[in-house]
């Protein structure tokens, strides 16, 4: 759905501004500023984001490979009382990938932040620009154009979760070949191969 909505939204967005330029004329340029400011704000926290997922993913290998091994030597580690130094690397482990965690949610938390707040400042931008261009706001401009932004207030609100889901899936495809390579070095040869 995620790569669907990043098709259909810009489309939106165009059909959108088109809708606003035919009830105000030029007075739509005042959200295209306000939609392109936005769009760079949330490139730059794209960037971000997918570094931070980057290392949170990396993070997250490194602590469960270290709880695979102490699970898998279990045994060794409570016979020599090494349970608390383990305990310590496992947790210094976990912090790491908290700290990224919490970085991810911060820039999370900006993306919702900007999409909501963005349909708002869209909408004043068009307004005060109309009304700074000694225009007369009727009411039935008024609520067409409220009506129009209600609508792609949807599409609005959908591109940080879409942009975000799209930095996962590529930082996600672009660790399955390292992945898969590691599963054939550990996988043993069947009967078959024989």
């Amino acid at each position: 759905t995620y790569i669907t909505s990043a098709l259909v939204i810009p489309v939106q967005l165009v059909i959108g501004v088109v809708i606003v330029y035919r009830l105000i004329g030029f007075a739509f340029v005042a959200g295209l500023v306000v939609i392109f400011l936005i769009i760079g704000l949330n490139s730059v926290l794209t960037k971000f984001d997918a570094k931070i997922n980057d290392s949170l993913y990396t993070a997250t290998d490194e602590r469960i490979k270290v709880t695979n091994e102490v699970f898998g030597n279990i045994k060794l580690i409570k016979m020599s009382a090494w349970e608390e130094f383990f305990f310590k690397v496992m947790e210094a482990r976990r912090q790491i990938e908290l700290k990224y965690l919490r970085s991810s949610f911060l820039i999370y938390g900006c993306f919702n932040f900007l999409s909501y707040w963005t349909p708002m400042a869209i909408i004043t931008a068009v307004f005060g620009y109309y009304t700074f261009l000694d225009q007369l706001l009727t009411p039935k401009q008024t609520f067409a154009i409220i009506s129009t932004f209600v609508i792609l207030n949807q599409a609005i609100i959908c591109i940080p979760n879409t942009i975000s889901k799209l930095i996962q899936m590529n930082i996600s495809m672009r660790r399955i070949p390292h992945v898969l390579c590691v599963c054939l070095l550990y996988t043993s040869p069947s009967p078959r191969d024989s």
